[in-house]
């Protein structure tokens, strides 16, 4: 057997699989995202809705988890990572991370969420597209890379 057939058959490190699961779920939230703005788009209302008291509610929510997302990604995450700087396979940081990273994408995907729920209750595409493009930001921050 050869050199290069040896080292195709052992595993790849567990950060490498890890952050390689997380830039899947990071796709899959992005996707979802499309999903929630077509799917808002056939169901919407054909006439607009006063929903300038939903909207602020649910403003004020989605400003909350945008923080939330802000926080962990340069706290929580950043903490997490700094051990993974210095032993990438040390199991505590890469279950921070993982914990972390899964967190902050859910809250992200929150956001586009609201988008969702305001063009169904009669918003418009604009005030909807605010949390569609937040939500897809907040995402793309949370754009999991393996520490050098």
């Amino acid at each position: 057997m050869t050199d290069t057939s040896q080292a195709s058959k052992q595993p790849l490190p567990v950060s490498t699989r890890l952050f390689a699961l997380l830039r899947t779920m990071q796709v899959a939230i992005l996707a979802m995202a499309m999903f929630y703005i077509g799917l808002a788009e056939m169901l919407r209302r054909v006439h607009l809705a006063d929903i300038s008291s939903s909207w602020l509610v649910i403003g004020a929510f989605g400003l909350v988890e945008a923080i939330t997302v802000i926080y962990l990604k340069r706290t929580k995450i950043s903490q997490a990572e700094a051990v993974l700087r210095v032993a990438p396979e040390d199991r505590a940081g890469l279950e921070a991370t993982r914990k972390w990273y899964v967190v902050a994408l859910a809250f992200s995907a929150g956001v586009s969420l609201y988008g969702f729920a305001l063009r169904i209750m009669g918003s418009t595409f604009w005030q909807a597209a605010l949390f569609y493009a937040t939500g897809i930001a907040l995402t793309l921050y949370c754009t999991p890379r393996k520490p050098d």
